[in-house]
């Protein structure tokens, strides 16, 4: 199995099996390192958009119920390709 589908995988899991704040958090890391991988690669390039995407959707749900996590998330070196990101920093809570 590819790292894109064991990420896909285990990302998939953590949100349909613990559907809670922390397990959306860690679904989130694992999509994102999921982007990172796909970034680097020619066969997976264009997924990675949509991939960044619910990284971030999961990540916004978990910043959503413990605000806390934003400071997390941008300390989260699986999030290192993310934090720039006009799309990252709207998640951050005011």
């Amino acid at each position: 199995m590819c790292i894109r589908d064991r990420s896909h995988t285990a990302a998939l899991r953590f949100v349909a099996e613990l559907p809670d704040v922390e397990t959306h958090y860690e679904a989130a890391r694992e999509m994102a390192r999921l982007v990172g991988a796909a970034d680097a690669n020619d066969e997976y390039r264009e997924q990675a958009g949509a991939w960044r995407q619910q990284a971030l959707a999961w990540l916004g749900k978990a910043i959503a119920e413990e605000p806390s996590r934003w400071d997390r998330a941008v300390k989260d070196p699986a999030f290192a390709e993310l934090v720039e990101t006009e799309a990252f920093q709207k998640l951050r809570p005011d």
